[in-house]
């Protein structure tokens, strides 16, 4: 439901959706992709036809931002808004402890542990693409940065966790993924839309 991405300045990007959202109230979620622990992103601007992302740099040492051209990622909900047709919810998902184990989870096969803050999560099924939105949060109160994701692949991605001074850290964290073509059927099956009701997309947003 994406008619554009445009780039109007550094680090600043115009979304516009095809199909309008109701009064722009609806909730985004926007993530960073990169291996870099010196930057993030954040979305302004809602209204019901699109909305701002701005990725920025950050001076670890001083403290300072300064917006800078970086890849993103980027999800939006709204209950008032009926999606396009064929299109299906989060393709994967996951709660994590900071040793890397799963608390619960949707189409995760393992979570492994490489290093400080540092993890690899594998598919029990393979996205239809590499070029998937991922995103991440940390589950508990502490001073963690943010969270970021790369490599990814149809496979996979590897996550990390950057805590105080940008340095790794290990905490419970959680994760969800997003396909930019997995589909279902225009035309479904009982059995189909029984599996669907069973095993739903998201189950709360805010």
């Amino acid at each position: 439901n994406i008619k554009s991405v445009t780039k109007t300045s550094a680090g600043t990007y115009q979304i516009e959706f095809t199909s309008p959202m109701g009064q722009g109230t609806y909730a985004v979620v926007v993530g960073t992709l990169n291996a870099n622990n010196a930057f993030d992103a954040y979305y302004e601007s809602r209204t019901d036809t699109g909305f701002t992302v701005r990725t920025y740099n950050v001076n670890l040492s001083t403290d300072e931002s300064t917006y800078a051209d970086f890849a993103f990622s980027f999800a939006v909900f709204a209950t008032n808004s009926i999606p396009p047709k064929g299109t299906t919810g989060t393709d994967a998902w996951g709660d994590c402890a900071g040793d890397g184990s799963i608390n619960a989870s949707y189409n995760i096969d393992s979570v492994t542990k490489n290093n400080t803050g540092d993890y690899q999560v594998v598919f029990t099924t393979p996205m239809p693409t590499a070029n998937d939105a991922v995103f991440g949060g940390v589950n508990t109160e502490s001073a963690c940065f943010g969270v970021e994701t790369f490599n990814r692949t149809i496979s996979g991605f590897d996550l990390r966790i950057d805590g105080t001074n940008g340095s790794p850290q290990d905490t419970d964290f959680s994760f969800a993924v997003n396909a930019t073509n997995a589909q279902l059927p225009n035309t479904v099956t009982q059995e189909q839309i029984e599996a669907a009701i069973n095993n739903p997309g998201l189950s709360a947003w805010g």
